[in-house]
C-alpha cells in the first residue's frame, strides 16, 4: 500500500503501519528481552511496490523513493514501540535492511533510524 498512486491509501498503509506496532508493542511491553520485534523484513524494500489487493495501483514509487519510504518506515516502528513504554523503552529491535539484501543495506540511500534506546 505504500507504493499507492492514492494518496488515502497510502495514509491507510501508515495509520494501519502505527496502529499495528502500537497494538503489538503495548500487549508485550512488559515481556522479558527474550522477546524482540522486527519491523518488516524482506517487505522493506522494492516490495513496497507491490501490486496487491489492496493497492491495485501500486508500483508508483523510484528506487530513491523506495530508500527513503524504507527509512521512514523503519524510524516510524522504532519512535511506535518505544513509545510504548515497559521493556520497550530499551528492548532489542531488530531493524530490516533494504530488501534484506546486504548488498542494498550497504547503499549509501539506506538510512538507519535513530534511536532514544543508549547502546
Amino acid at each position: 500500500m505504500f507504493g499507492s498512486a492514492s494518496e488515502e491509501t497510502v495514509q491507510k498503509a501508515w495509520d494501519l503501519y502505527k496502529s499495528m506496532w502500537t497494538q503489538l508493542a503495548t500487549a508485550y511491553k512488559d515481556y522479558d528481552y527474550h522477546l524482540v520485534f522486527e519491523g518488516g523484513n524482506e517487505e522493506i524494500g522494492e516490495r513496497l511496490n507491490d501490486i496487491t489487493d489492496y493497492s491495485a495501483d501500486g508500483n508508483t514509487l523510484t528506487e530513491d523513493e523506495c530508500y527513503s519510504t524504507a527509512a521512514k518506515i523503519n524510524q516510524t516502528f522504532v519512535d511506535t514501540v518505544r513509545a510504548t513504554g515497559g521493556n520497550n523503552a530499551d528492548r532489542f529491535l531488530l531493524i530490516p535492511g533494504y530488501g534484506t539484501n546486504i548488498a542494498n543495506t550497504l547503499d549509501e540511500r539506506y538510512v538507519f533510524p535513530t534511536d532514544t534506546a543508549k547502546d
